[in-house]
This record gives structure tokens, C-alpha cells and sequence, in this order.
């Protein structure tokens, strides 16, 4: 069970950046820099997520039912990944990364 869940959430990782690049932000870029740059955020934005919600469950978890924890968690990342998710796939922020490697 435990490698199928670390295969599941690789698995899951990789789909989701790809998705949220070519297919809702419509961003056809595959200059490898503008590609890790992306990943690399990608990356740094998961993992704050996670320790988020690591913290609220942790910090709240124990005054109030962990389902309306998560429910409050997942509302307030799904919106600031709203926000983060333009950002790092935006095609201004491309045009920073080409004009830095210039």
C-alpha cells in the first residue's frame, strides 16, 4: 500500500502540472528554463500547501472535527492556488525568464 500511494501521488503530481499548463492555462511553452522555472514553483507551491495543511489539521484538529478542518483547508488553498497557478503559468512571466537567460 505504501508504494502504490507514493506511485499515486508522483503519478497524480506530474498529470496536474501538465494539466494545469497546456490545458487551463493554455501555455504551449516547452523551452526547457521556462519549463523547470514552472516546475520548480509548481513544486514550492505543493509543498507549502501540504505544510499548510499539515498545520491547520494539527493546529485545529483536535477543537473541531478534522472533516470541516480539511473542508476550511481545501477551500482556502484551492483559492490561493487560483491565483499562484496564473502566475506561474502566465506567458508574462515566461517573457521574464527568456529576457534573464538573454
Amino acid at each position: 500500500p505504501v508504494v502504490a500511494v507514493g506511485i499515486s501521488f508522483w503519478v497524480g503530481f506530474v498529470v496536474a502540472f501538465v494539466m494545469q499548463k497546456f490545458i487551463t492555462f493554455s501555455n504551449d511553452n516547452k523551452q526547457k528554463r521556462v519549463v523547470m522555472r514552472q516546475m520548480f514553483l509548481y513544486s514550492v507551491l505543493v509543498t507549502i500547501n501540504y505544510l499548510f495543511t499539515l498545520f491547520m489539521v494539527g493546529s485545529l484538529g483536535s477543537k473541531m472535527s478534522v472533516f470541516y478542518v480539511r473542508t476550511g483547508v481545501i477551500a482556502v488553498v484551492a483559492a490561493w492556488n487560483f491565483f499562484a497557478y496564473r502566475l506561474i503559468f502566465s506567458n508574462a512571466n515566461e517573457s521574464k525568464v527568456n529576457a534573464s537567460a538573454s
